[in-house]
């Protein structure tokens, strides 16, 4: 039965169990989103990839070609040809990379957008539509897409900064594992806090650090909850789809690999509502454990209130606290002691085989 007071603070076994109950519950109307986005997206990248694929295979025998000529002088005509071969590949390929990123930020940004406030009209126990939602939170998407773009570029910018430091001191290599932390500080929450609250970018970055922190565990452990899910139903797809297609000609190759994207499609499609509806649900758990949101809502005079009819809080916690380290160096000593237990399982599973050779 589910709880009649849906702001209350939740166990990560009840986030997880109300995750799948909500997408159950309305599963078409979250399906349907992800769907009429999605397609064409993937479609549009794959038709891209084929013509990158196809324009850099015409233009590799030029090159290739040429560049035996390097061990002679060359005539500066060879040279144009090479500088002109190589300018069109990079050329392609930046036009293919630029494509990609603009359809997976849109992707990414109208998606999770629609899905967020669909679960969050489930949470509080009101329907809503797909269209519904677009309508709620179409003044929201842009002030998001700016968000996302400059969290991604400070991310960047981190991974820059280790790395020229790792370069200079070997050990600041070790930095490389607190990225592991930051990440999903950042942004698991970032999507919740800009689309169901009206806090500009900067407070927006900041509230959604600072819940995401909090909470940073819940939100591991579900993202590795839904990982496995996300790799059990995927592989089961596959096996079923390899028994009625089996590479056996040239043929069923490619009807093989046409079979594999559309498997990887479907799980895609089946898959991407579970983490936005977790990522909701879990907002509001930050928010009434660490903010009181229950109380708020309740005091507020409102009918049927939302985050968004109240004033969103000023983070007052310091931007990282010594718990926030405790975190990093707790999360990064896990990952490593999973990272090594695998290695060393697999490294005993495949010593009788690499022992043949």
């Amino acid at each position: 039965m589910e709880s009649q007071n849906p702001l209350r603070p939740y166990t990560a076994l009840e986030l997880v169990d109300r995750t799948f109950r909500i997408y159950r519950n309305s599963f078409m109307t979250f399906l349907v989103p992800v769907a009429l986005v999605t397609v064409p997206v993937t479609i549009i990248n794959v038709i891209g990839s084929l013509l990158y694929q196809e324009r850099a295979a015409e233009l590799q025998p030029v090159l290739n070609d040429l560049q035996r000529q390097t061990s002679r002088t060359m005539s500066p005509q060879m040279q144009a040809e090479v500088m002109r071969a190589s300018g069109e590949i990079i050329s392609v390929a930046v036009i293919f990379l630029a494509v990609l990123a603009i359809t997976t930020l849109l992707q990414v940004v109208l998606v999770n957008s629609i899905l967020t406030q669909l679960a969050s009209e489930n949470h509080l126990g009101f329907r809503a539509t797909a269209g519904e939602a677009l309508r709620a939170i179409r003044d929201r998407l842009m002030p998001l897409t700016v968000a996302v773009i400059l969290e991604f570029v400070l991310f960047m910018i981190m991974i820059v900064a280790i790395s020229v430091m790792t370069v200079l001191f070997p050990l600041c290599g070790l930095l490389f594992v607190l990225l592991i932390y930051i990440w999903p500080a950042m942004f698991s929450l970032l999507t919740p806090v800009m689309i169901l609250e009206r806090a500009n970018v900067g407070l927006g970055i900041r509230r959604a650090w600072s819940l995401g922190k909090a909470r940073i565990w819940q939100i591991v452990g579900i993202t590795v909850v839904i990982g496995i899910i996300n790799f059990v139903i995927t592989l089961g797809l596959s096996a079923l789809v390899a028994l009625f297609v089996q590479p056996t000609t040239s043929v069923s190759v490619g009807a093989s690999n046409v079979a594999d994207v559309i498997v990887q499609s479907i799980v895609g499609i089946l898959i991407s509502p579970v983490v936005p509806i977790a990522f909701t649900l879990l907002y509001y758990d930050a928010r009434v454990r660490v903010e009181g949101l229950d109380i708020a809502m309740q005091n507020s005079g409102i009918p049927n209130p939302r985050p968004a009819d109240l004033e969103s809080p000023q983070p007052t916690d310091p931007l990282v606290t010594g718990k926030d380290f405790g975190n990093m160096v707790l999360l990064a000593l896990v990952v490593i002691g999973v990272a090594g237990t695998l290695i060393c399982v697999l490294s005993v599973a495949l010593l009788p085989f690499l022992q043949r050779f």
